[in-house]
């Protein structure tokens, strides 16, 4: 079969919009396992041209597989590159998104934060793609995955959320859209109660906030689209799965206050019965004292803060040039060492035993550490710290 034949019969087909008479060319290329090479790049910049994203994502199956280079030509990933910025810059977004599917362009897609958002509202809400192909879509990013599982929320989809949990749910952003939600605020605003389960089991955390603006508990207790019954379910799960109700928001509210001020009765009723009840025993007594933070020492060049009442990002270090930031514990532990041999005239060494117990995951009651620390600063719910505004 001459390659050069058989290209310019699948162009006329491709010009003449007659995707039978396509499929039927492409099925007798692969049959006898013809190299289209530079022909059939030029076929796929033809399908571009046109805008015919079915023609172009039968004419990409060839080089799917691992095949690309074999039958295109070893210059195809940077001319599908272009092809693919073409499309973004002329707003044809089923052409890129089949391009992105071939898994062998845009590489730059994996640190443009703003253009995965756009694919993703493309591809899961717009185009309403089956989900295999959107799981197809998400592997071709490097980072922002997060914003393909909003949208599946978004869209009530939880066929796909279950299937994209795992890939979308970072240990550092919970799957959070640098432009967007973390997943569970999202679930929670969408009213989503069977979404978060499957977010948690994944590895996302019910008391990471989204900018301030407050956590999952908060945007479940505003969730208007709800009958009071259902949100007080919503409220219900979240607490289950471990969503601390003393945390504030940016206007200084906790899920009490939140519920009391929206006279949500159902709700209210469900924080009290329950809303206590999460967390290692440190935390809960803590919380049940109203303190959220111990701060061991704070000033511009160093800080190290444990956050008792925080169970799910209970560490923060760093003072005002560089923090405080979330920190994992061994983070904090190495954080700790340094700064008790460069601040020896700062009494740390009695925080050992706790922290050598909280990398072991063991929990201590309240009055035991609050008898063990007598020089250092508690920092009760309040907006008077500004470390605090940062970091909420």
């Amino acid at each position: 079969m001459d390659a050069t034949a058989v290209a310019l019969e699948l162009l006329d087909a491709l010009e003449r919009d007659d995707l039978p008479r396509l499929r039927s060319g492409l099925q007798r290329v692969r049959e006898a396992r013809v190299a289209l090479r530079r022909d059939g790049l030029e076929l796929v910049e033809s399908a571009v041209r046109l805008d015919r994203a079915e023609a172009l994502r039968e004419l990409l199956c060839l080089g799917a597989g691992g095949q690309i280079y074999e039958l295109f030509g070893i210059h195809s990933r940077a001319l599908l590159t272009g092809l693919a910025e073409a499309c973004l810059a002329r707003g044809q977004m089923r052409c890129l998104v089949e391009l992105l599917m071939l898994g062998e362009v845009l590489p730059s897609l994996g640190h443009d934060v703003a253009l995965v958002d756009r694919v993703a509202a493309a591809v899961v809400a717009e185009m309403q793609l089956e989900d295999e192909r959107v799981v197809s879509v998400v592997a071709a990013c490097g980072t922002n995955r997060g914003a393909f599982l909003v949208q599946a929320l978004r869209c009530g989809r939880l066929p796909l959320l279950r299937r994209l949990a795992a890939t979308c749910t970072s240990a550092q952003e919970y799957g959070a859209s640098v432009l967007g939600e973390v997943p569970l605020v999202a679930a929670a605003e969408a009213g989503f109660t069977a979404a978060l389960g499957a977010l948690v089991a994944a590895g996302a955390k019910p008391n990471v906030a989204w900018r301030r603006h407050g956590y999952p508990l908060h945007f479940a207790l505003r969730c208007a689209r709800l009958q009071p019954a259902e949100r007080a379910e919503l409220v219900h799960e979240l607490l289950r799965l471990g969503a601390v109700p003393e945390l504030r928001d940016a206007d200084g509210l906790d899920a009490f206050a939140l519920a009391a001020q929206r006279h949500d009765n159902d709700a209210g009723r469900v924080l009290r019965e329950h809303g206590r009840d999460y967390g290692p025993r440190q935390s809960r007594e803590a919380r049940a004292r109203g303190v959220r933070d111990v701060c061991l020492i704070y000033d511009k060049a160093d800080g190290l803060i444990y956050r008792i009442g925080q169970p799910d990002t209970p560490f923060l270090s760093g003072g005002d040039y560089d923090g405080p930031c979330p920190c994992s514990v061994e983070q904090f532990r190495a954080d700790y060492e340094q700064v008790r041999k460069r601040r020896p005239e700062y009494p740390l060494d009695w925080f050992e035993p706790f922290l050598a117990r909280l990398e072991r995951g063991q929990e201590f009651a309240y009055d035991e550490f609050h008898h063990q620390s007598p020089h250092i600063r508690f920092v009760r719910f309040d907006t008077s710290s500004n470390w605090s505004q940062m970091v909420d």
